[in-house]
């Protein structure tokens, strides 16, 4: 839900039919009613114009809603946004200082080497993690 909350296309799109919407009832409020064609005083020309116009961006953001929505929807886009998320807020936590600062509750994983720099998966260098083992999808054991 948040990703369709935070998608500027989601906003832009509603806003855009809201505005249209209003438009619309004051472009026809602002129409004669008389049927005699003798009678009428004035051809408003610049508002169905403009309605015409906003009907299309209406109809244009709707179809790239669409789009953007089924995009949202595929699991592999999901899967990326998680991991993107979960990087960032991994990111910016501190980490420890010392084996004293991690607490005592927090289970180690399998395999866990207190050597310092590594951990279960290896040591964490600029190219990736040294000691991950490819082979297998694992590092632990």
């Amino acid at each position: 839900m948040r990703l369709f909350v935070r998608s500027r296309i989601t906003k832009a799109t509603f806003a855009v039919f809201l505005a249209t919407f209003v438009l619309t009832l004051l472009v026809l409020t602002s129409f004669d009613s008389t049927d005699d064609p003798r009678s009428v005083t004035s051809v408003p020309l610049v508002q169905p114009v403009l309605t015409l116009c906003m009907v299309a961006l209406s109809l244009f953001l709707f179809v790239l809603y669409v789009n953007t929505t089924l995009r949202l929807m595929r699991i592999s886009h999901v899967i990326a946004r998680i991991a993107t998320e979960s990087f960032r807020v991994t990111a910016s936590m501190p980490a420890p200082a010392s084996e004293q600062d991690v607490p005592a509750s927090i289970p180690r994983p399998r395999g866990y080497r207190t050597r310092a720099g590594q951990g279960c998966c290896g040591t964490r260098t600029s190219r990736g993690w040294r000691g991950w083992r490819a082979n297998t999808g694992s590092c632990c054991g």
